[in-house]
């Protein structure tokens, strides 16, 4: 966090073994709502290229970016898939409807593994997404209204004792104490048996992250 969560180039190489095949990509990140910049994205690119390594980019919140966001695909060289949702944009968390952007080989591979899982999202939720895309206007008025809540509870949450870095993007912000009274499991049970308020713990994001939580702001 003190980095403003900023991704090293470095460590990302240091950690590149003969056996790694894939980089998963967060931008904006679920829970931070870093968004990670030009720069990053070109470095973390020419390391892809250089060790043959394919990308799957979670795109999922790229339309609340509050910070230009850069997308794998403005690099089509690189080996890529992009993963993309309906639930954010369009509020259709419930329906479990999205889709991947890549290449024509990688999609009839994808298409290969697909037919043994499922078949097709239910009909009425086909409906519904192809309603939802005659609906900008509408997904546009959300994020306006996402962004502002956010700068909201942010200049709010400076008046508390949590420490924190304000998001580039998405909808989230991940927080501690600033003292070591109590971790994100204790605050998140405190805050939902005394004020029925709902959130995440950060240690479901990894050990490392206990001392955090994640507030939405949806």
């Amino acid at each position: 966090m003190e980095n403003r969560w900023d991704l090293d180039l470095e460590t990302v190489q240091n950690h590149i073994s003969p056996s790694t095949r894939l980089l998963i990509l967060n931008s904006p990140s679920n829970p931070t709502g870093k968004v990670l910049g030009e720069e990053t994205i070109k470095g973390l690119v020419a390391l892809a290229d250089e060790n043959d390594i394919y990308f799957i980019s979670d795109e999922v919140y790229s339309d609340f970016s509050y910070t230009p966001h850069t997308s794998i695909l403005q690099y089509p060289e690189s080996k890529q898939i992009t993963v993309k949702s309906f639930s954010k944009l369009y509020g259709m968390t419930g329906f479990r409807l999205g889709y991947a952007i890549t290449d024509s080989d990688t999609v009839k591979s994808m298409a290969r593994i697909q037919l043994l899982h499922l078949t097709s999202p239910p009909e009425f939720i086909q409906h519904a997404g192809l309603t939802a895309l005659d609906c900008v206007d509408d997904a546009s008025r959300n994020i306006t209204i996402i962004e502002n809540r956010l700068q909201t509870a942010t200049k709010l949450l400076t008046r508390l004792p949590f420490s924190f870095t304000n998001p580039d993007g998405g909808f989230y912000i991940f927080l501690r104490m600033k003292t070591d009274a109590m971790n994100g499991r204790e605050i998140a049970d405190q805050l939902l048996s005394e004020c029925s308020v709902g959130v995440v713990p950060g240690v479901v994001y990894g050990q490392q992250y206990d001392p955090f939580f994640r507030k939405c702001n949806f």
